[in-house]
């Protein structure tokens, strides 16, 4: 006996309000291995369907109160359920109806009595139909997502390459040499910010060609924390010193972390980068390293600004991406809100928090990232 073909997802609503009908097709389905569950009328249909999400319906037409154009034309009026693909069952099979059914947002339509080899191919189709739609979405997503953490991350080492080499050519124009040595340490870090664009580039493209989990976690030694801190206190010396926003790093120990020094450098840069932005001119950026307070073993890095304060509604969602906080007027430079929501999933990958609290009397924010050791 032929197999059926087996689709990638199989969670199937039945709903009718005829009994036999749904022991009907609940058995055809369950001989085919497809799990499924049932409603009796249009309105636990709509419940069923929030609650538990099925890859496919087969709908009634003819229902009491809540007919299956009705609760078809609901669910896709629905952000969260719009995309679950409908097959109408009914009895009726008249040009109008079909085109009503076709109209409220069906993909298909079985007429009663129907024969089980036919139901189960059009099930199999549409089920692996949806599934196919789902991988396309999320590739898509993950796409668009890698492109947005590439120009992301790429803007604050370029910027700092555009800066110090503008400082380097006026101090030349200007023919005085008394700064050769800060000169120098300038030019060694335009070649660090350049190797650190290239190996943020090669990391990320590297990372989207292979299991995103399993190479978020290939780590070959332990992280300096202090060491990467400080580079970024340098790449960001410039931008603060324009702003005249001045850095003070404080810490109260010097740890360790198994991580792969390109992401501590992604999630980290982030948040002073923000700070330095957004921060009133002549203020203090903090930056401190201390023990955790949340987890039992671990590290916190804070980054505590002088900027404008986040209102708490601001707060709820200022880690999804495209949000900003609203203190544009203390920044010139353009930003689409995806930083922090590049922070958030990084750190999640690595089993940390990270948040932003309020400063006590309004007198800022203090952004942290605690990470296990």
């Amino acid at each position: 006996m032929k197999s059926e073909p087996q689709p990638i997802a199989r969670k199937v609503l039945i709903v009718d309000d005829e009994p036999q009908n749904l022991k009907l097709v609940g058995e055809i389905l369950r001989r085919a291995n497809i799990s499924f569950i049932l409603a009796l009328n249009g309105r636990e249909a709509l419940e069923a369907v929030l609650t538990e999400q099925p890859d496919l319906i087969l709908l009634d037409v003819m229902m009491p109160e809540l007919d299956g154009f009705d609760v078809c034309a609901k669910l896709k009026s629905l952000p969260e359920t719009a995309s679950i693909p409908v097959i109408f069952l009914s009895a009726a099979s008249s040009p109008a109806e079909i085109v009503s059914g076709f109209t409220a947002g069906a993909v298909d339509y079985i007429k009663k009595p129907f024969v089980r080899e036919e139901l189960l191919a059009r099930v199999f189709t549409h089920l692996n139909l949806s599934a196919t739609q789902k991988k396309i979405k999320a590739e898509a997503e993950a796409k668009a997502e890698l492109l947005a953490r590439l120009a992301h991350d790429i803007k604050n080492p370029s910027g700092a390459i555009k800066g110090l080499t503008q400082y380097i050519a006026e101090e030349l124009k200007s023919s005085q040499y008394e700064n050769l040595e800060e000169m120098l340490s300038m030019t060694e870090l335009i070649r660090d910010s350049a190797e650190g664009m290239s190996d943020l580039v090669i990391g990320i493209l590297n990372e989207a060609q292979a299991d995103a989990d399993a190479s978020q976690r290939v780590v070959t030694e332990a992280i300096q924390v202090i060491d990467v801190i400080d580079y970024l206190l340098q790449l960001n010396y410039l931008q603060a010193k324009e702003k005249d926003v001045h850095l003070k790093f404080n810490k109260a120990f010097t740890p360790e972390l198994a991580i792969s020094r390109r992401i501590l450098v992604e999630m980290f840069d982030n948040l002073i980068n923000n700070a330095i932005k957004y921060s009133k001119p002549e203020s203090t950026v903090q930056i401190r390293l201390i023990h955790s307070l949340i987890l039992p073993h671990g590290m916190r890095f804070e980054v505590i600004d002088q900027a404008q304060t986040i209102a708490p509604e601001r707060r709820a969602t200022l880690f999804e991406a495209f949000v900003r906080a609203d203190t544009s007027e203390l920044s010139t430079s353009q930003s689409h809100g995806v930083g922090l929501s590049i922070v958030r999933r990084l750190v999640t990958m690595n089993n940390g928090k990270v948040g932003v609290e309020p400063r006590a009397n309004d007198a800022g924010n203090r952004f942290y990232i605690e990470l296990p050791l």
